[in-house]
């Protein structure tokens, strides 16, 4: 029972950072910043592991002007790969903490493409 109890956690905590993620990319394309930021920051809550939900994270807080904030992110990722995993971040987190550092332009917003169907009943947004 307890077993089925963690997958059913781990489950919905995935389902809820795929959602949340969402609504911070939906956040950003409004144009609200803050709003997109506190949401990658529940994302990232949500789901440690994932690198797409650093990089979303690092790019709204440099692009709200937070370079070493979203430096600071960067450090904890390749910290948490190197302890757990014994790897390191992937290619386009790197690129991302170098354009940070080089004081570059981030690329424009790019929906989150989801790794499973919308739920039944919702309609994906058009801008």
């Amino acid at each position: 029972m307890a077993d089925w109890l963690v997958v059913q956690r781990d489950r919905v905590d995935a389902r809820r950072s795929r959602v949340t993620a969402r609504a911070a990319t939906l956040a950003e394309e409004a144009g609200d910043l803050p709003g997109a930021t506190r949401l990658a920051r529940r994302a990232l809550d949500l789901d440690p592991q994932s690198e797409e939900s650093h990089r979303r994270l690092m790019r709204l807080l440099y692009l709200a002007g937070e370079a070493s904030k979203a430096l600071d992110v960067y450090v904890g990722l390749q910290e948490r790969l190197r302890d757990e995993l014994r790897t390191e971040p992937m290619p386009e987190t790197r690129e991302l903490a170098a354009l940070i550092e080089r004081g570059g332009a981030p690329a424009a917003v790019r929906p989150v493409t989801p790794s499973c169907p919308p739920p039944a009943g919702t309609r994906p947004h058009r801008p």
